[in-house]
């Protein structure tokens, strides 16, 4: 029986914060790592180019990788800070060490090309969504094939790019192991409990990155429209945006009703505290918080744009509601914060970025609240799909399937 070809597979990404990219990442390396009796003939090593690797991320790297590299000893002419210095960390490699190169987010074309240029093996762009230079045809003519996460980020890469289609595969991120399992009663008490809200009270989730257009504003405005006191609203994470968002809330006389959590490292506590989850992004090339809030089987209101679809395909998962607002309806969102375009997998086209309008987007949220056997039924649906088409087994085999459709 003839053997697959031994391949060295090296990961070029940041692993300074740990965000949505590097959670993922993490799931997939330590997969690997504990299955490696099913990936025989594939070692993945880690070339990043930010200053640092996150403390919450370097044990798993030292242990699955088989080498950690330092960009600034590998290209010295390039000013970029060193990383942190581990026992596991390799200062220069051959070309002929690695087959696969997988470069996780659009560089500087400088830096892009000098890597690629060190290496003759397949180069692979995974774009996360995110790819927003402004005309990177020349760069991503340097790649051999291209990963999406979603539907809707490969029709983007087609429709912006003009790539050939037969050069992207979809390879969906998969949800966190760690939210299957948990006492969700405990955690619901325990943060009602931090927040001072009682069982008798409703409770909606924001959580995420605070950037405008993750619309953490909209569901402020949107609980505007909310009357009932004994509906509150708890937004959890951090980002630049989080003091205009905290002052609108004010400004609104909402402080005792829209709550902020701040940074959490445990958001399963969160989606088990809370009766219904919304995310009102106006841009959103996969959004794993969907998968979050169905492993929790929270159920979800969302806008239906993007690649939420791949997630929460039509109503039998969840909730969705029609993009309407245009950002500059709301004047305190400043120009140049939001994507030029979205991608609207109904219209199959790229168009400017909406936000659902708040005032339906209330509406919804209370007939979620006083439907609970419908949400319910929802939100199982979309549990069941998350454990058969999202798990980390199956993100694993994909993606060493891809790179080996790709030789």
């Amino acid at each position: 029986m003839e053997t697959e070809m031994q391949l060295s597979v090296l990961h070029f990404i940041s692993l300074s914060i740990i965000g949505g990219i590097e959670r993922q990442f993490q799931r997939f390396i330590t997969y690997v790592d504990a299955h490696r009796a099913d990936f025989p003939d594939t070692a993945h090593s880690v070339l990043s180019y930010h200053p640092r690797i996150h403390g919450d991320i370097i044990t798993t790297v030292r242990s699955a990788c088989r080498n950690i590299h330092v960009f600034k000893k590998l290209f010295p002419d390039i000013l970029c800070p060193p990383l942190i210095r581990t026992k596991r960390v390799t200062s220069l490699f051959s070309a002929h060490d690695y087959n696969v190169l997988i470069t996780t987010s659009m560089l500087r074309n400088r830096i892009q090309k000098k890597v690629i240029s060190r290496f003759p093996g397949l180069n692979i762009f995974y774009d996360k969504g995110w790819c927003t230079s402004a005309d990177p045809r020349e760069d991503l003519t340097m790649f051999n094939g291209f990963i999406a996460n979603s539907s809707s980020t490969k029709h983007t890469l087609l429709k912006k790019f003009d790539l050939d289609p037969d050069s992207i595969r979809i390879l969906h991120n998969s949800f966190p192991d760690t939210f299957i399992g948990i006492d969700t009663e405990q955690a619901r008490q325990a943060v009602r409990k931090r927040f001072n809200i009682t069982e008798s009270d409703s409770l909606v989730l924001g959580l995420g990155r605070f950037r405008y257009l993750k619309g953490f504003t909209v569901l402020v405005e949107t609980m505007k429209h909310i009357k009932d006191p004994s509906v509150k609203c708890i937004l959890a994470g951090s980002g630049r945006t989080e003091p205009a968002v905290k002052q609108l809330a004010r400004e609104y006389g909402l402080s005792d009703r829209v709550i902020f959590a701040g940074h959490t490292d445990n958001p399963g506590e969160f989606y088990a505290a809370s009766d219904v989850f919304v995310l009102p992004s106006c841009r959103e090339p996969f959004g794993i918080v969907l998968l979050e809030a169905g492993a929790s089987r929270t159920p979800v209101i969302a806008n239906r744009i993007d690649g939420v679809l791949d997630t929460v395909c039509d109503d039998r998962y969840g909730f969705l509601v029609p993009p309407e607002t245009p950002p500059s309806d709301f004047p305190y969102i400043p120009a140049g914060s939001i994507p030029e375009t979205v991608y609207y997998p109904d219209r199959d086209e790229l168009s400017p970025p909406l936000f659902p309008d708040p005032e339906k987007l209330a509406e919804t949220i209370m007939y979620v609240l006083s439907h609970p056997e419908e949400a319910d039924t929802r939100s199982e649906n979309l549990y069941n799909r998350i454990q058969e088409k999202f798990s980390t087994k199956s993100y694993a085999e994909n993606l060493h399937r891809i790179i080996r459709e790709f030789l």
